[in-house]
C-alpha cells in the first residue's frame, strides 16, 4: 500500500487511494466493504498514522532484506543496485536507509563508503528530484562523519550541489 486512505464515514478501515477512488468512480454512494448504499457521495481522507508506519516500515532492515544482525557488503551492494534502477520514490528511501544505517554507526559508514555509495549518492544530490536530494544529503551527511568518507565525499564532487540544494533547495533541505 503506497496511498492509504480512509472513508469519512467508516473506521477501522484503510484503502489504497487509487483502488477506492476507481471504485467510487463507478458508484459514489457504496460502501466497497460493507455494500451499504448511503445517501451521499463518500469522502475519504489520508490514513496519515497508516502513512508513516507504510514509510517507516520500507526502511527497516527486514523491509530493505538486511541481515537483522548488521547490514553485510552484499546487503549494501544490494541497496545500491536499486538506488539506480528504481522510480524516485523507491529511490527516496532506499537514500535513507543508506543514511539510517550510516547514522552513527562507523562500522556501517565504512562499509557503505567502500561498496562505492558515496558517487551514486552524490549523482542523486545533483540530479534528482526534491525528497530523492535531500535524502541523498542526509547520506552524505551521515557518511561524512568518518574522515576518509569526507574527503571522499569532497573529491566526488559533492560540494557545489550540497551548496546549492542548502541554499535554493526545501526547508527541509536547509
Amino acid at each position: 500500500m503506497d496511498d492509504p486512505v480512509m472513508l469519512i464515514t467508516d473506521v477501522g478501515r484503510s484503502y489504497e487511494r487509487a483502488a477506492l477512488a476507481a471504485q467510487l468512480g463507478v458508484n459514489a454512494r457504496l460502501d466497497p466493504a460493507t455494500g451499504v448504499v448511503h445517501a451521499e457521495p463518500l469522502r475519504y481522507v489520508l490514513n496519515r498514522n497508516l502513512k508513516e508506519n507504510i514509510d517507516e516500515w520500507r526502511t527497516s532492515p527486514d523491509a530493505l532484506g538486511l541481515h537483522t544482525a548488521g547490514p553485510t557488503a552484499a546487503d549494501v551492494r544490494s541497496l545500491l543496485a536499486r538506488l539506480l534502477t528504481l522510480k524516485t520514490d523507491a529511490v527516496t528511501e532506499v537514500a535513507l536507509a543508506l543514511a539510517t544505517l550510516a547514522d552513527g554507526n562507523a562500522d556501517n559508514q565504512v562499509l557503505i563508503a567502500t561498496a562505492g555509495a558515496i558517487p551514486p549518492l552524490v549523482g542523486l544530490v545533483k540530479n534528482g528530484m526534491h525528497g530523492a536530494k535531500e535524502a541523498a544529503a542526509l547520506a552524505l551527511r551521515n557518511l561524512a562523519v568518518n574522515a576518509d568518507n569526507a574527503v571522499s565525499i569532497a573529491a566526488a564532487g559533492a560540494i557545489p550541489p550540497l551548496v546549492e540544494l542548502a541554499q535554493n533547495g526545501t526547508d527541509d533541505a536547509k
